[in-house]
């Protein structure tokens, strides 16, 4: 994202954001097009690349921001596995519900391909320092692989839930 989307008003910015969240709810990235964006936002399209460098660039604006709002709801409760079951529970009354489908059977692996895995980009398990901690990375994974799996598969749902409940019970054992 270009600087020059922050200096737009909050109002001209949630309306590029609905846009944004509209097209690609409703077609993967690789059949979302710009020019349907920039009708949704009434926008140029040269206002587009004044903002974004690219489709990707838009997307990837769009994404740290449903995943920010995701993220911010899920640590208001303390127990992580009793908030992802929630989420889970509650998504299809999400307004990311449909952009999340699309983030996880398609749009995910279209934005990994499209860049190089940094230093930081695998999980270094030596540098967990306890048992606590392994215990979190474990369940931090579980969540984020039954999200996944959720937004992949909803006909699965009963099973993904008994999931949750199988690791709250494990968390409690250990």
């Amino acid at each position: 994202m270009k600087s020059g989307l922050l200096n737009l008003s909050t109002r001209k910015q949630e309306k590029i954001k609905q846009a944004l969240l509209s097209e690609f709810s409703n077609v993967s990235l690789l059949e979302a097009k710009v020019a349907n964006i920039v009708t949704l936002a009434e926008i140029s399209r040269g206002s587009f690349y004044t903002y974004f460098e690219d489709i990707y660039d838009a997307y990837q604006w769009l994404a740290s921001i449903v995943f920010k709002n995701i993220h911010q709801s899920l640590e208001q409760t303390q127990d992580s596995l009793s908030a992802a079951e929630n989420f889970i529970l509650e998504a299809k009354d999400s307004p990311y519900y449909n952009f999340l489908c699309q983030y996880y059977t398609v749009n995910d692996a279209v934005m990994n391909s499209q860049k190089k895995p940094s230093s930081g980009y695998f999980d270094d398990l030596s540098q967990l320092k306890d048992d606590n901690e392994i215990s979190d990375w474990l369940i931090a994974q579980a969540i984020h692989r039954l999200i996944r799996s959720y937004f992949m598969y909803p006909e699965r749902s009963a099973d993904i839930i008994q999931s949750f409940q199988a690791l709250k019970a494990w968390q409690k054992r250990s």
